[in-house]
């Protein structure tokens, strides 16, 4: 008789924790931008003039046409409010 250990599994975050929802890709607006390969004020001037973003009092707010996108508004205790995008948003910020 041996003391072996049976084999440690790696299993999914969401199997850890059966409460914690599976989250699809969403990226902020500054990770879009680098994945454009462009600077983030660029970005954010094309998702205003596309109606995805309204800036007001220098906050950007999401519009109804962003919530169409996909566009969502988080907010964290340690980073505060912010717009989160699916990554799918690259090509109708690029058509």
């Amino acid at each position: 008789m041996s003391n072996v250990s049976p084999p440690r599994t790696t299993r999914r975050l969401t199997e850890r924790n059966p409460r914690r929802r599976p989250q699809l890709e969403k990226l902020t607006t500054s990770h879009l931008a680098r994945r454009l390969g462009i600077q983030s004020g660029i970005l954010l001037n094309r998702l205003v003039r596309r109606g995805f973003l309204t800036l007001k009092d220098g906050r950007k707010y999401l519009t109804p046409d962003g919530r169409r996108a996909g566009g969502e508004e988080i907010t964290r205790r340690a980073k505060g409010r912010f717009v989160v995008w699916p990554q799918d948003l690259l090509l109708k910020i690029l058509e």
